[in-house]
């Protein structure tokens, strides 16, 4: 296998197996290079193509089992610099590779690990990360590899400023232990069985219990010890999923939400959930025009690639949106109710409302339309759910009672249970009512859309059924 052929493998491979990366291995020296410079594109916070993704995760996979540690300086750097790309090139959870990983790499001291140690105190550092770096810095201190002041540091700072319940500490009891900050750990140790014990949910608490054993078993320090085989670095192949958005595949999926929820957090673009609400509003719409001509609110009226800035990611985003639109299009007109794409998981944000603030969004955008069609009791009946759907973003006014709360909230459960099943019906009683006036309806006549007006207040308005 040629350098050429195994970053075409590596691209190719949701999974990799342990037949090409055992291929790669002799090629580590050229892959270095390119792995290099993906990283250095993650650590700058670019974004990258799925393929480059999946390049850059089996590459320092293989660089990791082969101890290319001139890498090691680009990867601190990512680690410091960018905590929205470092999972996008880890194959798995945080706490199972990415230990393994910084060990395996580490240059011996040539790296200079001050901005690292600068990330595991800051408080917007991902506990995940954060429990990561305890291990692997853990692991060098313990084997005489960097010195352990700093660590010691880290970690006295993160118990003097952290909350019990933080999943960081599952890296900080190792971490402790091989500092042998025995009397510390004793007393955290007892402060996480207090807590434990105020806990109401059984589940949680049951939970917790398990990742203080974890924490505190004699091996947990084990899980940082560098990697050895590449293929260890990943899952083992699962199941193909069940279709989640119409017309990708979860892996498409899973990169299309991230490339839009890492911009949605600065209200830069719609997360994809929102978006998954404004194309079902831009369906049911008939005379919509193509989507090519409806992106400007997915992207805050910018462009994707104002938004992204490489061509080539922006070009990559853009196709999938054409391809999911035209699938769930394609739904539609067969009959196919599809449940609402639901991403966002707070328990103080009542479940649904960014698919409903989407949706209104595609309300605005095709206005004139969808103001006529509003006009029809039996098509405002079916929209009205989810407009009350989108406000319950809002919080109640501050003397709200508890009975309004749980109203809202149980009017909000109801919308989405319901929602696959509304969306068709409002999408055929669209179309039934956008049919050309019959010759037998006088203007005086019930309309034959059923929503109880004569047909001259209703389909038969001017401008409405030409328009529909």
């Amino acid at each position: 296998m040629t350098h050429e052929e195994c970053l075409a493998a590596f691209a190719a491979a949701e999974t990799p197996s342990a037949a090409l990366l055992a291929a790669a291995l002799p090629l580590a020296d050229a892959l270095a290079a390119d792995i290099t410079v993906l990283l250095a594109r993650a650590a700058a916070d670019e974004p990258l193509l799925i393929a480059e993704e999946r390049q850059a995760t089996c590459g320092l996979a293989v660089l990791a089992a082969t101890r290319r540690t001139a890498v090691f300086p680009v990867l601190a750097r990512m680690l410091a610099d960018s905590i929205a790309m470092w999972p996008r090139v880890l194959a798995t959870d945080a706490e199972t590779v990415l230990p393994a990983t910084i060990t395996a790499l580490h240059d011996g001291g040539a790296t200079p690990l001050d901005a690292v140690y600068d990330r595991m105190v800051q408080e917007s550092t991902p506990p995940d990360l954060r429990a990561s770096l305890f291990l692997a810095f853990a692991w060098l201190a313990a084997a005489g590899r960097i010195p352990p002041g700093p660590l010691a540091d880290a970690l006295d700072h993160f118990a003097q400023t952290s909350e019990p319940d933080d999943p960081a500490w599952s890296g900080w009891f190792p971490a402790a232990r091989a500092l042998g900050l025995d009397a510390e750990v004793a007393r955290q140790h007892q402060r996480q069985l207090d807590a434990i014990a105020e806990e109401p949910i059984e589940e949680e608490a049951a939970a917790w219990r398990e990742m203080l054993e974890r924490a505190n078993a004699p091996d947990a320090l084990a899980a940082a010890a560098p990697l050895d085989d590449p293929a260890g670095a990943f899952p083992p192949p699962a199941p193909p999923a069940a279709e989640v958005l119409p017309g990708l595949s979860e892996a498409e999926e899973a990169w299309l939400d991230w490339q839009l929820l890492t911009l949605s957090a600065t209200g830069a673009a719609m997360p994809l959930e929102s978006v998954d609400g404004y194309f079902t509003a831009l369906h049911i719409c008939p005379d919509a025009p193509p989507l090519a001509d409806n992106m400007a609110p997915i992207w805050a009226g910018a462009t994707a690639q104002e938004r992204l800035g490489r061509p080539e990611v922006a070009e990559a985003v853009e196709a999938l949106l054409d391809r999911w639109f035209a699938a769930a299009r394609d739904c539609f007109a067969r009959g196919i109710a599809m449940p609402p794409y639901l991403e966002v998981d707070d328990p103080e944000q009542i479940e649904g409302t960014l698919w409903g603030m989407g949706f209104v969004a595609g309300l605005d955008q095709m206005e004139a339309s969808w103001r006529l069609l509003l006009t029809r009791p039996a098509v405002e009946n079916l929209v009205r759910p989810i407009l009350l759907l989108a406000e319950a973003a809002d919080p109640l006014d501050d003397d709200a009672s508890d009975e309004e709360e749980m109203a809202r909230f149980v009017l909000c459960s109801e919308t989405l249970d319901e929602l696959p099943d509304a969306m068709q019906s409002l999408w055929r009683l669209v179309r039934k009512t956008a049919v050309r006036p019959d010759r037998s309806v006088g203007r005086n006549d019930p309309c034959p859309c059923g929503s109880g007006r004569k047909f001259k207040k209703c389909c038969g308005a001017p401008g409405a059924v030409r328009r529909f």
